[in-house]
């Protein structure tokens, strides 16, 4: 156990003849007590301060290990919010390339229909106009004919002027009268063209 600087100060020794003077000894012993309390203060405070950076060095261990896991903590999500981003930004791609795609594909066979009602179109058009012309010359020749057949049945009134039977007043004034045999025409055309609007 170390000496303290009060046994220094009060330690005695024994004397002899022609030993030291005490009061020599005396001023020694309190000027090496004065140096090892001075010595025990500064190893105390040593040792205080030696506890204090021993705590403060755990501490800022502790901190780095604190920020080295953060950091780590900080990279792997700056890497999940990367990848995830990226994944996000595929997905928003290909839903966008299906969405167009879908509008190409719609849009193509909105087109496709169309055209074919075009077409069908077309082909009725076609058959309609072929229909009211084969309408219009059956009509035509039914008027010929029937015009023939009036100008033969005024010739035979022409030869019975005797006869009791005589031939309709409108057929022999269509023949006798330019006017009257024009405007008997237009009523078959009128006819006619009542009879094609009825078939369309």
């Amino acid at each position: 156990m170390p000496i303290t600087p009060v046994e220094i100060l009060h330690r005695e020794f024994r004397k002899s003849f022609r030993g030291y003077m005490p009061s020599d000894v005396k001023a020694f012993q309190r000027e090496v007590a004065e140096a090892v309390e001075q010595l025990t203060l500064e190893n105390s405070q040593l040792k205080q301060e030696l506890e204090r950076l021993r705590e403060r060095l755990a501490y800022y261990e502790s901190l780095e290990e604190t920020i080295q896991n953060a950091l780590v903590l900080a990279q792997r999500t700056a890497e999940e919010a990367k990848e995830n981003a990226m994944k996000k930004a595929e997905l928003i791609v290909e839903e966008a390339q299906g969405r167009a795609q879908h509008i190409i594909e719609e849009a193509a066979q909105k087109a496709a229909e169309i055209k074919r009602q075009l077409s069908e179109l077309l082909i009725e058009r076609s058959r309609y106009i072929c229909e009211i012309k084969s309408l219009l010359e059956t009509l035509l020749a039914i008027l010929k004919e029937r015009m023939s057949q009036w100008g033969i049945e005024v010739e035979n009134s022409e030869h019975h002027k005797g006869e009791e039977l005589k031939p309709p007043i409108m057929l022999a004034t269509t023949h006798d009268d330019p006017d009257a045999k024009a405007d008997s025409a237009n009523r078959s055309t009128e006819a006619g063209q009542n009879h094609v609007g009825k078939v369309s």
